[in-house]
């Protein structure tokens, strides 16, 4: 009678256990397998026990994988607008971070507008970067709300596709540029400092950050240790003013100018208690966007069909206006107006018209 070959073990087979057990750390795998696993299991991760975090990872993708196809369907503005129209997980007027926002924009409305803001984010989520569409740059005094309104990107397009600020002085500080992320969040960057450091040379930066491909320092293992990319989604920075636009010895006046030509600087001036241990939530803070940005196209289309008074605060209007002009933005849930029909005075308050 022939013997049977015992029954064999592989990744496929370690990858269902992960799953269907939810064994989704060390520890919790080897306990498992050491009580219940066949000898062929126990084989396998032992052979293999340096790589289980890789494996376990890899078990995980593997099943996200039908979630994240969807996800990267949606262009960015489209996963925004699907944010905004999800309800908030906190009870009406109860959610921290949407109190947040409105009291940051209360103490700040003296050199910050919430329209002018909005359509900064939503141009570079549409368009990425060019030397019409300059990165928002919230600039501004500790403690005044900067990060508190941009934390939550993180939860929006998931931590691992979002590429944070790189560790001062790295050698190879943008080679995650090209491992699959979908934002630039770079909070408390200070261009002149990562410029003198090297981290982020003036010449990758002004190259980068215009849409334009730069070469890249990664490990020599890789395209003899440089790599051309091109950054064409969204981005968005954020530092304390003082001492930010200082040139040093490796950073000329006219570098820090050029810099300064790739930013849009967005000002904010009084601290805000509020902005303390506040909760994130994707979906409030995809409404005061697409709001505000909805509400300065609003103001647009205004502009063209009737006739105005001018307020105080017309260059402002000017300033979101000219470059939605330029840039053809998607609507999203019905909300971008075809006519005059609402009450302008609602769209933008900081108008008067004849």
């Amino acid at each position: 009678m022939e013997e049977k070959d015992a029954p064999s073990f592989k990744k496929l087979d370690f990858m269902a256990l992960v799953l269907s057990k939810h064994l989704h750390t060390n520890a919790a795998l080897l306990s498992y397998v050491q009580d219940h696993g066949s000898t062929a299991a126990q084989v396998f991760v032992s052979k293999h026990q340096r790589r289980l975090v890789e494996f376990i990872d890899d078990a995980q993708e593997w099943a996200d994988a039908r979630a994240a196809a969807k996800f990267e369907k949606l262009s960015d503005w489209e996963l925004l607008c699907k944010a905004a129209d999800a309800p908030c997980k906190h009870a009406a007027g109860e959610c921290g971070y949407d109190l947040a926002v409105q009291e940051i924009f209360r103490r700040n409305a003296g050199t910050l507008s919430p329209h002018k803001l909005a359509v900064a984010l939503r141009r570079v989520l549409v368009g990425g970067p060019s030397k019409t569409c300059r990165v928002p740059f919230l600039t501004g005094p500790p403690d005044t709300g900067k990060s508190t309104l941009l934390y939550t990107f993180d939860d929006l397009f998931r931590p691992k596709r979002v590429f944070h600020k790189p560790a001062l002085g790295s050698s190879f500080a943008l080679r995650n540029l090209v491992n699959n992320k979908r934002f630039i969040f770079w909070d408390d960057y200070r261009p002149v400092e990562f410029a003198h450091e090297k981290t982020v040379p003036v010449a990758i930066f002004l190259s980068l950050f215009i849409g334009k491909e730069a070469e890249i320092q990664v490990s020599q293992s890789f395209h003899g240790g440089n790599l051309g990319v091109t950054w064409s989604r969204g981005v968005v920075f954020t530092a304390n003013e003082e001492g930010l636009w200082e040139p040093t010895g490796k950073v000329s006046s006219e570098d820090v100018r050029h810099i300064r030509n790739r930013v849009e600087e967005l000002k904010f001036a009084h601290v805000v208690p509020a902005c303390k241990d506040v909760e994130s939530c994707p979906s409030c803070m995809a409404r005061w966007i697409r709001r505000y940005s909805d509400e300065a196209v609003a103001a647009l289309h205004c502009h063209q069909c009737r006739p105005l008074t001018l307020a105080p605060r017309m260059t402002l209007l000017r300033q979101c206006t000219a470059s939605l002009s330029r840039l053809r933005l998607p609507s999203c849930s019905g909300t971008r107006p075809t006519s005059c029909s609402l009450t302008c005075s609602r769209s933008a308050p900081w108008m008067s018209w004849s």
